[in-house]
């Protein structure tokens, strides 16, 4: 975070940072340095503002037009007692600069929501990696800590999602650099909410596109997902998720990253490690349920993280009460022979929509096509080899193309143990249980 020399550090509230970003100039003052729109928000003694934005207009491919609202942070913003969240609301584009600079919530709130129709892209120009661009900190290009989106609370709600750090409600949220970090979600009314995660949540219609920044040691109390949890769309071209935790046992797991029904996750150069999980999958866990996507062919580093398997001792009742019953596929992993759990630290993978592609046609497709899971052996940038070991399970098909049943109507699945002999790419459309031993860490 950025301070003056010689003085008491300097912090913008929220409400400066809100009336930023919905350009409420009344609430600013004008500076005009780049453009007629350029306005300062929470002014301090010294004439300098702690939240600054203009508006700038780019020419789309189809001969439209954006504008987008560009608001960089000049000092530490803080949630004040009695200020709600920020809010992104649907027509809205909104480029945030950290510059460098912290928001850090109260602990009574998720720190940012994204509502449908709006777009949030995060940078921190503070903040360049060896290529020029800004991003993850480099430890010989950094000239500056990241600036970080920290210190948010939410609060579970049966069916609702919830964040710590930033909240996508059907909108869409570019991540190209800055730190999503010390963020939780809390369940004090002891309630089944499975739609959280501690640092980003990502509810159906939404997208997620991460090109940079770290998500790092943010917790879920409840639900699925400690860094990310996915519904909607998300790609994750470079960054890193880690030291991220889900603390429940009465859902499934995914300590960086957990993927719902309907969610599609594409990874490529992006870093995974030392997340945990009290139930499956430390790094990934996918749902056992619909049609999940999961593609890592170009390359990722998912390594180093934790599964206790010791999640699901509960059910829940429609009302969001717990009944003490077995939920949510956990008779699928719950009897697994403890090699196949140890087997799944970093990657426990489930999706029942090769199934679904036959018995619900109308629900079973989207763009990515028939449901599955698909993880190259590759690390990035060519840095050398995941050597996945662990066990995938697949439909067996008949000569209809459907999946096959024994004499009890019971489904036919083929077991194959992942080995350095079969681990180039790794595919499995009902489980997919993986532990990486990568040639370098």
């Amino acid at each position: 975070a950025l301070s003056m020399l010689c003085s008491t550090a300097l912090a913008a509230s929220f409400d400066d940072l809100q009336n930023a970003i919905d350009g409420n100039t009344d609430a600013g003052e004008f500076i005009g340095t780049n453009g007629d729109d350029h306005y300062g928000y929470g002014k301090n003694d010294d004439g300098t503002f702690g939240v600054e934005s203009w508006t700038t207009t780019t020419e789309n491919e189809d001969g439209t037009t954006t504008s987008t609202n560009n608001v960089q942070l000049k000092e530490d913003v803080e949630q004040e007692e009695g200020e709600a969240g920020i809010t992104i609301g649907g027509g809205q584009d909104v480029s945030l600069d950290l510059n460098g600079s912290d928001i850090t919530g109260n602990g009574t709130s998720t720190i940012i929501t994204v509502e449908q129709g709006g777009s949030l892209t995060l940078d921190d120009t503070s903040v360049e990696t060896e290529d020029g661009s800004a991003g993850t900190p480099d430890t010989d290009a950094a000239e500056s800590e990241s600036g970080k989106i920290t210190g948010g609370a939410g609060e579970a709600n049966y069916g609702q999602n919830t964040a710590g750090g930033v909240l996508v409600n059907g909108g869409e949220f570019t991540m190209n650099g800055g730190e999503i970090s010390g963020n939780t979600v809390n369940n004090t009314n002891d309630v089944w909410s499975e739609n959280t995660a501690g640092g980003v949540v990502v509810g159906s219609g939404g997208s997620f596109t991460m090109n940079g920044g770290t998500i790092d040691s943010n917790t879920a109390t409840t639900g699925e997902g400690g860094g990310v949890y996915i519904k909607g769309e998300g790609e994750i071209t470079s960054g890193a998720i880690t030291n991220n935790v889900t603390e429940t046992y009465k859902d499934l797991g995914g300590g960086g990253i957990y993927i719902e029904a309907e969610g599609v996750l594409t990874l490529k150069n992006a870093i995974i490690t030392s997340n945990t999980a009290n139930g499956m999958g430390g790094g990934i866990a996918a749902c056992v349920h619909g049609k999940t996507y999961v593609y890592a062919l170009e390359g990722a580093l998912i390594t180093g993280n934790t599964a206790l398997g010791q999640g699901h001792t509960q059910g829940h009742l429609s009302n969001g009460s717990y009944n003490g019953e077995f939920i949510d596929g956990y008779t699928y992993w719950a009897s697994a022979k403890d090699i196949l759990k140890e087997m799944g630290q970093d990657i426990f993978a489930a999706g029942d929509g090769f199934h679904a592609s036959f018995s619900k046609p109308d629900i079973a497709q989207n763009s990515q096509g028939t449901a599955g899971i698909v993880v190259s052996n590759n690390l990035p940038m060519d840095s050398g080899l995941a050597n996945w070991e662990g066990y995938t399970y697949c439909y067996v098909t008949g000569e209809d193309g459907k999946p096959a049943v024994d004499s009890n109507g019971n489904y036919i699945f083929e077991v194959t143990e992942v080995t350095e002999t079969n681990n180039g790419v790794v595919y499995g459309n009902r489980l997919v249980f993986l532990t990486a031993n990568p040639d370098q860490e």
